[in-house]
């Protein structure tokens, strides 16, 4: 029986201590707050298209949701707890594309009965072309609003009179 401890149980040992003296570091707090704020602000990054889906859908998700809660507990093993358990949560019970998803099937059809016109259940490209062709003419009418608004505001203000 060895009474020495491993290398590896060293290795462990001092990695532990070493996130436990980031835990309670002010200057670490610090320098996440500087990279969230450069990253989400500066930082300009050219990716391919699958590496931008990936980032955007997968990997930034889970770092920002990382971040966050170590921002909020201070403790990098519970920011990780936090963030697997978001992730299961939010990808995995709460999908509603997933095998173990729990949100009620008469809540996630809600939307696909509003355009499905025949009531057969499935949406024809025709549906979906009267789905696109309503949210054309709803973003026509909204830019013609805004344009509206800013021709009366241009009127009221070229009616005043200055003072001599």
């Amino acid at each position: 029986m060895n009474i020495y401890p491993s290398i590896f149980d060293y290795m462990l040992k001092q990695l532990d201590d070493n996130i436990k003296y980031l835990n309670t570091s002010k200057a670490f707090a610090a320098f996440i707050m500087i990279l969230m704020n450069i990253g989400s602000r500066y930082v300009n990054v050219k990716f391919s298209d699958t590496q931008e889906v990936y980032l955007r859908h997968v990997f930034s998700k889970n770092v920002l949701v990382f971040a966050i809660s170590w921002l909020g507990s201070r403790d990098i093993y519970l920011a990780i707890i936090i963030t697997v358990m978001f992730t299961l949560i939010v990808d995995v019970f709460l999908n509603d594309e997933s095998d173990y998803s729990i949100v009620p099937e008469n809540t996630t059809i809600k939307y696909t009965k509003q355009l499905d016109l025949d009531g057969d259940g499935k949406l024809s490209k025709d549906e979906i072309e009267k789905a696109k062709d309503i949210l054309k003419r709803a973003t026509k009418l909204e830019n013609k609003s805004k344009h509206l608004n800013a021709l009366q505001k241009f009127k009221v203000s070229d009616t005043y009179m200055f003072p001599n």
